[in-house]
């Protein structure tokens, strides 16, 4: 598995904040989702993220005596926490830059919006009910804009 594949996929229940609550299948899905969202960018986007989960995953050498991957499940999560509470704009960056697109592939699958309160499937079925047109005539128009 490449480094960048792993930091991910060591990250993703940190950066959610669901340590031990996720299924590995579930994981793998929401790595391989990043990854292809991470591939799918800019050439600077691909750097500058590869950048960051490197700082992400050895700066806590310095500061707590291991690599990301040997810290336990509570550290990570004081880790990570301290990083976004960080007064250093650098260190808020590198969770913010990591942890963007981890949440948007794990919050945009369906089982997570439904739980959210977002029902996509409902929200696409209501829009088909109101039809948008450029015609100036009310036809079709909600009783509100008549």
């Amino acid at each position: 598995m490449p480094f960048l594949e792993k930091a991910v996929r060591e990250l993703t229940p940190a950066v959610i904040g669901i340590q031990g609550e996720i299924h590995p299948h579930e994981l793998e899905e929401v790595t391989a989702d990043v990854m292809e969202y991470v591939k799918s960018g800019t050439r600077i986007f691909q750097i500058a993220y590869r950048v960051m989960i490197f700082l992400a995953i050895f700066l806590p050498l310095f500061s707590r005596g291991k690599i990301f991957f040997w810290m336990r499940e509570e550290a990570r999560d004081k880790y990570l926490n301290d990083l976004f509470r960080s007064r250093f704009v650098l260190m808020r960056a590198i969770g913010t830059v990591i942890g963007v697109p981890i949440k948007m592939v794990y919050y945009n699958r369906e089982e997570e919006s439904k739980q959210l309160g977002f029902d996509r499937r409902a929200w696409k079925e209501e829009a088909r009910l109101r039809a948008v047109t450029r015609d100036k005539s009310t036809q079709g128009c909600p009783r509100i804009y008549q």
